[in-house]
């Protein structure tokens, strides 16, 4: 019984990948050489303004947090 499971996940295993090829290739589109910017965002500011942004962000997700736990204590 344990060999049909383990040949069942394996198969299933090789047909997922088989269908995720796309998906994990590592190889450059034809749609990236039809000219545009060299860049997706040139102007988009400057790091700093990232990492506040992203911090910032990080830090009312995790006072949001404690505020919904401490909620369900009372």
């Amino acid at each position: 019984m344990k060999l049909a499971r383990f040949t069942g996940f394996i198969s299933s295993a090789v047909a997922w990948l088989a269908l995720a090829q796309a998906v994990l290739a590592q190889s450059a589109t034809n749609s990236a050489s039809k000219g545009g910017t060299s860049g997706a965002l040139p102007n988009a500011g400057s790091t700093e303004l990232t990492y506040l942004i992203f911090f910032g962000g990080v830090i009312l997700f995790v006072l949001g947090t404690m505020k919904l736990i401490l909620s369900f204590r009372d």
